[in-house]
Parts: C-alpha cells; sequence; structure tokens
C-alpha cells in the first residue's frame, strides 16, 4: 500500500517550509547599519568559500537576501545570512535587501 504526503499549508514555500514569518517585505538597507550578531556560532569563513560566494553574487546577484532584526542601539543585527552580508561587503556592495523580523512586546522574534 502506498501512501503519500499530506499537502503542505497554503504559506508554505519551497521545501514545505511556513512562509509567514518570511513575509515582512524586502527593504533596501545600507550594508553600514547592518552589524553581525555575537549570538552567530560561526566564528570562522572559509576566505575561498567567500570569494566564491561573492563572484557568484556579482554575476548573479542576491538570491537569498539575508535576514536582520532592529537593533536596540539603531541599525539591524543579522539573523540569518552573515555569509552572504561578508561577501556583499567584499563585492563592495553599499546596500542589500533584507527582510526586517519584528520583534513582539516581550522582545521576541515573531
Amino acid at each position: 500500500m502506498t501512501t503519500t504526503a499530506p499537502a503542505p499549508p497554503a504559506d508554505a514555500g519551497p521545501l514545505g517550509m511556513n512562509t509567514k514569518a518570511r513575509a515582512d517585505e524586502l527593504r533596501r538597507i545600507p550594508l553600514a547599519e547592518i552589524h553581525e550578531s555575537p549570538l552567530n556560532p560561526r566564528k570562522h569563513f572559509e576566505p575561498h568559500a567567500l570569494e566564491e560566494l561573492k563572484d557568484s553574487l556579482l554575476a548573479a546577484g542576491q538570491l537569498t537576501p539575508i535576514t536582520v532584526r532592529p537593533r536596540k542601539g539603531g541599525g539591524y543585527e543579522i539573523a540569518a545570512g552573515h555569509r552572504r552580508y561578508r561577501a556583499a561587503k567584499l563585492a563592495t556592495e553599499q546596500h542589500t535587501e533584507a527582510p526586517i523580523r519584528r520583534r513582539n512586546r516581550k522582545g521576541k522574534q515573531r
């Protein structure tokens, strides 16, 4: 007997992920206003891999945006996409487009 998986919900994006949280509109943000998160577990970035990502960014543009959240001191903190951010800086980009994740009243990401 063959069973099929249930259809993903209507708001499911590629890979069946829920996209409601990703529905924030993209905003053009100066890279100078974006700061890396101290919570990022990645501490080492392979220079060769960043160069390849930079070349891809220059050739095809930004295919997947970084995600940022507002910082209390101003500007934005990276929630996802630290490698893409570094590659954009290597490519001497001045701006990037990113959805801004809002926080609820308790300070948690929505």
